[in-house]
């Protein structure tokens, strides 16, 4: 596991953090995508210390903006369901 010495540090060790993120940016601002969750959810993962948490705190956002099935919340710690990017062609 990769050193955690801040806040946010975490969610920067999730696999393809950067393109996920960007597929949820449409989700969290004011507009007919806009969803509460997704903000809180991705809040969350930002204050995580630990990669398993910031991970499923991800794949919850992911679930909420439609962009996973909901199947994959119940798994959402083990590391091949955190670690799967959802296709940007979903969005």
């Amino acid at each position: 596991m990769s050193s955690i010495n801040q806040r946010g540090d975490a969610l920067k060790n999730v696999p393809n953090a950067e393109d996920r993120l960007a597929a949820l940016e449409q989700f969290t601002v004011c507009g007919p995508n806009y969803r509460r969750r997704v903000v809180d959810e991705l809040g969350r993962a930002r204050r995580m210390w630990w990669v398993e948490s910031a991970g499923a705190c991800l794949v919850t956002a992911e679930i909420a903006a439609g962009l996973r099935p909901s199947s994959d919340y119940q798994d959402r710690h083990t590391e091949a369901v955190y670690k799967a990017s959802p296709g940007s062609a979903s969005v």
